[in-house]
C-alpha cells in the first residue's frame, strides 16, 4: 500500500495515462523554478506525467538526479532539443513508444539527501521555500488565510499538525498525537510523537524509484 501517491487517468489518444503525483512530484519538483530559466522554460513545454529520483536502468540512490517521464507530441524534438543544451539535462532516453525519459541533476543536494531521508522540514531555506511561488503562495477567503500543504510540512506549521494527525489515523487505523508539552498525561491513553517528527509520512522508494 502506498504512503501518499495519488494517480490521475489522462486519455492520450487511444490510450489512458496514470499520471503519478508522488512525493517527488510534491516537494523536489517546485525547486525547478529555482534553476536556469532556460530549462525552466523548456520544461513548460514538456508533456511530463510523472517524476522519479531513480530509473531501474540508472545506480542512481545516491546521484542527486531528476527522472522526468514525458509523453511524446509534435513538439517533443524541438523540445528535447532545447532541453540538452541547458545546464540541467544529463541524458535522455526513449522509455517505451510514446514516451521519454528526460534525466536532470538536482542542483540542491542537501534538499535531495534530505528529501531521501524523508527530513521533509530540512529540506530548504526559507528563502528557497519563497522562492517556490507555487509552494508559497497564500490564499484568502473572507474568513480565512492559508497556505499549501506542502509549504506546511516544509515548515512544519504548527496548525498542521492536528491535519496529520487525522492523515495518520486513516492510514494506520490508531491515534497519533503531537503536544507542545512531551510530557505524557497518566490519565490519557494516547500515542504521541515528538516535536522533531516530520509532518508528512516517510517516502515509499516503490513510488519514487521507477522500478517496474
Amino acid at each position: 500500500m502506498g504512503n501518499g501517491t495519488i494517480n490521475f487517468r489522462i486519455k492520450w489518444g487511444n490510450r489512458i495515462i496514470i499520471m503519478n503525483i508522488n512525493k517527488t512530484f510534491r516537494f523536489l519538483k517546485p525547486y525547478i523554478e529555482l534553476v536556469s530559466e532556460e530549462f525552466q522554460s523548456a520544461h513548460k513545454d514538456l508533456k511530463a506525467i510523472a517524476y522519479y529520483i531513480g530509473d531501474k536502468v540508472y545506480d542512481t540512490k545516491n546521484i542527486a538526479r531528476l527522472f522526468i517521464l514525458c509523453k511524446v507530441d509534435k513538439h517533443y524534438q524541438t523540445t528535447i532539443s532545447r532541453i540538452r543544451n541547458t545546464d540541467e539535462w544529463l541524458d535522455d532516453y526513449v522509455y517505451e513508444d510514446g514516451f521519454h525519459m528526460v534525466v536532470i541533476g538536482f542542483p540542491n543536494t542537501t534538499a535531495f539527501k534530505n528529501f531521501q531521508e524523508s527530513k521533509y522540514s530540512k529540506m530548504y531555506t526559507m528563502e528557497e521555500i519563497q522562492g517556490m511561488k507555487h509552494i508559497s503562495q497564500v490564499f484568502k477567503t473572507k474568513t480565512m488565510v492559508f497556505r499549501t500543504v506542502s509549504y506546511r510540512i516544509f515548515t512544519k506549521d504548527p496548525s498542521y499538525k492536528k491535519i496529520f494527525e487525522r492523515k495518520l489515523h486513516e492510514y494506520f487505523g490508531t491515534w497519533y498525537f503531537f503536544e507542545e508539552n512531551k510530557d505524557i498525561s497518566c490519565n490519557t491513553h494516547k500515542d504521541y510523537l515528538l516535536d522533531d517528527r516530520e509532518l508528512e509520512l516517510p517516502i515509499d522508494e516503490e513510488e519514487e524509484y521507477l522500478i517496474k
